[in-house]
C-alpha cells in the first residue's frame, strides 16, 4: 500500500466528520446530541456490529488461539503504555491536568476509531475487527479501574462490576457461542444488521466532527504538554507495541496480521473514553479534550504511516 493511498483513505474516513463538525459550528445541534450518537453507538451499533462479524467470521481452532493471545497481551500492554506516560509526565505537579495528560497518553480509540479504520485498511478481513472487540474487554477494565484512578487519584471511584458488565463485554457473551457453533443466521436478518452495525464509522466519526467544533485550534497547538502526550500516545507506544509484538510472533505463530492489527489498534489516538470520565468524575475534561482532538488531528498522518508499516510486514510475513 502507497503512502499516499493509506492517505486517502483516512482522509476519506475524516470527511465523514465534517457534518458534524459545520452544524456543530453552526449551532444547529442540540447541547445533549453528541452525548445521545455515543449511546447509541455503545448499546446498539457496536454490539451489532459485533455479533454479526463473529457470525461472519468461519470458526477455526487457530484464530481462537490467536484471539487468546491478543487478550493477554492487551492485558501487558495497556498497563505498559499507562507507566510509559507516567513517567513521561513524573516531574509534573500531580493534579487534574496531569491526570488527564497521562490518561491520553496511553489509552487508544479502540472502538470508534480503531474499529472504522481496521475496516478501511483491511476490507476482505474480519480477523482485526475480532482482535479489537477482544482488545475491548481488556479496555473496558483499563477504563473503570486504572483510568477513573489516574483521573482522580481516589480509588472509591473505581469500579470492578461495571469494568465487566458493560454492553462491548457482554454481547460478547451471544458473540462467542455463534462464533464456536458456527451459527449462520438469515441473508435477510445478517442484511439488516448489517446496516445497523455498518452505521458505527459514520456516527462515530461525525461525533469526532462534533468535539473539533468545540475546541478553539490555538488551545491545542500552544500547549507543549498536549504534544507530549500525543507524542507518547501516536509514536512511542505503537512503537514499542510493535517491538513486543514481532517478538512474541518469534515465539507463536499468531501470523503478521495479527501483530499489524494490535500494532495499529495501539497507534490509534487518545479514547474518547478519557473525556467522558473526566465529565463524570470531576476531572480536567477541557485537558482532556484538547489531547482527544490532537491526537485525532495528527492520525491523519500516522495511520497512514502505521499502514505502510503494516503492509510491508504482511507482505514479507514476518
Amino acid at each position: 500500500m502507497e503512502f499516499i493511498s493509506a492517505i486517502v483513505r483516512v482522509f476519506l474516513l475524516v470527511a465523514l466528520a465534517i457534518p458534524g463538525f459545520i452544524l456543530q459550528k453552526l449551532k444547529k445541534l442540540p447541547e445533549s446530541f453528541s452525548g445521545g450518537l455515543t449511546t447509541l453507538i455503545l448499546y446498539v451499533t457496536l454490539p451489532v456490529l459485533t455479533v454479526t462479524t463473529f457470525v461472519k467470521t468461519p470458526y477455526e481452532p487457530q484464530l481462537l488461539m490467536k484471539m487468546s493471545v491478543v487478550l493477554l497481551l492487551s492485558a501487558i500492554l495497556l498497563p505498559l503504555a499507562f507507566i510509559i506516560s507516567k513517567l513521561a509526565f513524573s516531574k509534573w505537579k500531580d493534579d487534574a491536568a496531569k491526570g488527564a495528560l497521562v490518561s491520553s497518553g496511553y489509552l487508544n480509540n479502540c472502538a470508534f476509531m480503531g474499529i472504522p479504520v481496521l475496516q478501511v485498511f483491511f476490507p476482505d478481513s474480519n480477523e482485526p475487527v475480532i482482535y479489537a472487540v477482544v482488545f475491548g474487554v481488556i479496555f473496558n477494565i483499563i477504563t473503570w479501574t486504572l483510568l477513573v484512578y489516574t483521573l482522580t487519584g481516589k480509588k472509591e471511584f473505581m469500579s470492578i462490576k461495571r469494568a465487566f458488565l458493560n454492553p462491548p463485554s457482554l454481547v460478547l457473551l451471544i458473540a462467542l457461542p455463534l462464533f464456536f457453533l458456527k451459527v449462520s443466521l438469515p441473508s435477510m436478518v445478517l442484511g439488516a444488521l448489517d446496516t445497523i452495525g455498518g452505521l458505527t464509522t459514520p456516527l462515530s466519526l461525525i461525533i469526532l466532527g462534533i468535539r473539533l467544533a468545540e475546541i478553539k485550534p490555538k488551545e491545542i497547538f500552544t500547549s507543549g504538554r498536549v504534544y507530549l502526550s500525543a507524542f507518547i500516545k501516536l509514536i512511542v507506544v505503537p512503537a514499542v507495541t510493535l517491538a513486543i509484538m514481532l517478538g512474541v510472533e518469534r515465539i507463536f505463530p499468531i501470523g503478521s496480521l495479527t501483530v499489524v492489527s494490535m500494532f495499529m489498534i495501539m497507534g490509534m489516538p487518545t479514547a474518547s473514553s478519557v473525556i467522558m470520565f473526566s465529565e463524570m468524575f470531576g476531572g480536567d475534561s477541557h485537558e482532556s479534550a484538547k489531547c482527544i482532538l490532537f491526537t485525532a488531528l495528527l492520525s491523519i498522518l500516522t495511520i497512514p504511516l502505521m499502514a505502510l508499516i503494516g503492509d510491508n510486514i504482511i507482505a514479507a510475513g514476518l
